[in-house]
């Protein structure tokens, strides 16, 4: 793919659009088009009059001076009259290329959390709800976290929660990328439902995640699902056995499926112990020396607990991509023809080119082709409908080379041919 974009030549480059040296219209077609405002010889040939002498070799310097309100500058014609020329800057030719490149990028494997949050009464009148929600916001917040998945549920949901799960399985906020579902899990915890139910079963708030979990996993099989239970206490309702709760993220991490616990103050830490060793959870027990997430000393500690947790069961990978670039390429010698002034029509005939520096002042000739180029020449991108101009080979040797080179593409004399 290649479009041109405008961009200022490294050599400072102008467009002079040509007006005429004198005040009134009909001056200004006499000037601009091989006309003489002085010197003699008339004007019918392309850039000399029949008494007139060329000028190719040198356009001059000539003066500025104020025109309603424009700068202008008078820039002598082939038959010995002069034109004036407005100038306007100008831009040079930049091709954009798509250029394909292999690179390596490391980024972690997705991976989504189903946290299944206590919201038991014990979790309000212990003074643990409040803390817990500022710390749960500040994880699903923080820079770190984005780009994986979170889900969250609250238990007990109902006066009695089914005990297979069934009426939690469903998270109160779906599985979502961070940060863009942070707001929706904040929203949630703000408004988080009554705890209509009794007690907490610990056995229905595990079999809802790793269903759910094995379930996501199976529609979404490149993203890993980990369950996190967090509570306050002890199963006082559906199973009580601490082997056969044990065995239900046991038989979750047969389908791939890790179960971590995270366990505030009141809970069974014996309990959480079991579920998330056979869960196939990471030691999680920050400063003490239980398995499961001891945030015991304050519930704030919960933000560093979901960290803990974020940072084992996520993978950072580094694979090879190719990756599309847009490659800019400055042309030295090639430049737009701008628009004309308002409510004139571009001429390809009325175009000359100026080679201007420091102690250098070289008029450049038109050549059909590059095929016809030489020394001092410049060509049409297109003869027929030209939208750049181009610099012969050697022209472009003498630009690139003059310190300060400067271009002027002049508009309205008639062009002056390479000779």
């Amino acid at each position: 793919m290649r479009t041109f974009l405008g961009q200022r030549l490294a050599v400072t480059v102008s467009i002079l659009l040509a007006a005429c040296s004198g005040g009134d219209s009909s001056a200004a077609d006499r000037a601009g088009k091989g006309g003489k405002t002085s010197g003699s010889g008339a004007g019918d040939g392309p850039g000399a009059g029949a008494g007139g002498t060329s000028n190719q070799g040198d356009f001059g310097n000539g003066s500025v001076r104020r025109d309603g309100g424009i700068a202008m500058t008078r820039v002598p014609t082939m038959d010995g009259g002069e034109c004036g020329a407005s100038s306007i800057a100008a831009k040079q030719i930049v091709t954009e290329e798509e250029v394909v490149t292999m690179e390596e990028v490391t980024a972690p494997e997705p991976v989504a959390l189903y946290i299944m949050l206590d919201q038991s009464a014990s979790m309000q009148t212990s003074g643990l709800w409040a803390p817990a929600e500022v710390a749960l916001k500040a994880f699903v917040n923080d820079p770190a976290s984005a780009g994986i998945d979170v889900a969250l549920q609250f238990f007990p949901a109902t006066l009695f929660d089914a005990c297979d799960g069934s009426g939690l399985k469903a998270p109160t906020v779906p599985i979502g990328r961070l940060p863009d579902n942070a707001a929706a899990i904040s929203a949630a915890l703000d408004a988080r439902p009554v705890a209509a139910g009794l007690g907490t079963p610990i056995e229905a708030a595990l079999r809802a995640a790793t269903q759910y979990c094995t379930e996501f996993q199976t529609t979404n099989p490149m993203e890993k699902c980990v369950a996190v239970l967090v509570t306050d206490g002890a199963p006082s309702t559906c199973e009580l056995n601490a082997t056969n709760l044990a065995n239900i993220s046991a038989t979750a991490l047969t389908q791939t499926v890790t179960t971590f616990a995270v366990g505030f103050t009141g809970a069974n830490f014996a309990l959480l112990d079991a579920i998330a060793m056979a869960g196939g959870a990471a030691d999680c027990s920050l400063a003490t020396a239980g398995f499961a997430c001891d945030i015991s000393s304050g519930p704030s500690q919960l933000v560093d607990a979901l960290k803990t947790i974020r940072d084992v069961v996520t993978t950072v990978t580094t694979h090879t991509e190719t990756v599309k670039h847009v490659k800019e390429t400055p042309l030295a010698c090639e430049w737009e023809i701008p628009a004309p002034p308002k409510g004139e029509v571009f001429d390809r005939t009325l175009v000359n080119v100026k080679l201007t520096a420091p102690g250098t002042d070289l008029a450049l000739g038109l050549v059909d082709s590059v095929d016809a180029c030489a020394a001092r020449g410049w060509y049409y991108d297109d003869p027929a409908a030209p939208k750049r101009i181009i610099a012969c080979p050697e022209t472009c040797d003498t630009i690139t080379t003059t310190p300060s080179a400067k271009i002027d593409i002049l508009l309205g004399c008639l062009t002056v041919p390479l000779e």
